[in-house]
């Protein structure tokens, strides 16, 4: 959907445009669907957040605004019920502005604290953590993830993870890397 300020929905079924969504000032770079279907998220290249109310009777209709980015938001991901939005660029303070913001926008003070959680947590990463995501982005071959015991279990529910949202990978057990599988590592490969 990049490339100009507004969202077509289509209805598949019929082959036919559904509701035409615009708000965002810049182009919309990403668009998100919540797990239930019932909002949908999308962001453009100043930064801002839409959200809209996608169930009946009021599909179609801003939900509301969320900002905090100061720079082009490259990532949007629901957390499984819908509750929580998680939005990042390349400043972790400001993802998790944003995150706080949505949950202590609609939802109780359980959430609240819970929000604080994420929002500590978040804050905790390092450069050293968003040079690793970045890499990770702009890697031309496959992620190779490697462990031994319970952490090559947890590696293999990862890759896992990244092979069904799109991201190459291959999980590589260390003890067998240093017996003859370093050969399916190739030069494009990141480990």
């Amino acid at each position: 959907m990049a490339g100009g300020p507004l969202v077509r929905l289509f209805d598949l079924a019929r082959r036919a445009p559904l509701a035409t969504l615009r708000a965002h000032a810049a182009p919309v770079t990403i668009v998100c669907f919540s797990p239930d279907g019932a909002r949908l998220a999308t962001t453009g290249a100043e930064g801002e957040i839409i959200v809209w109310d996608m169930s009946p009777p009021n599909a179609d209709r801003e939900w509301g605004r969320l900002r905090g980015h100061g720079s082009r938001i490259t990532a949007l991901a629901w957390r499984a019920e819908g509750r929580v939005l998680a939005s990042g660029d390349a400043s972790a303070a400001q993802t998790a502005a944003v995150i706080g913001q949505l949950v202590n926008m609609r939802y109780g003070r359980d959430d609240e604290i819970e929000s604080d959680t994420i929002k500590s947590l978040i804050i905790s990463l390092d450069e050293g953590f968003v040079a690793c995501v970045k890499a990770i982005f702009q890697c031309q071959g496959r992620l190779v993830v490697t462990g031994i015991g319970k952490s090559a279990i947890v590696a293999q529910k990862i890759v896992a993870t990244l092979n069904s949202t799109g991201t190459p990978a291959l999980f590589m057990h260390a003890a067998d890397a240093i017996h003859g599988d370093l050969g399916m590592i190739h030069a494009n490969d990141m480990v």
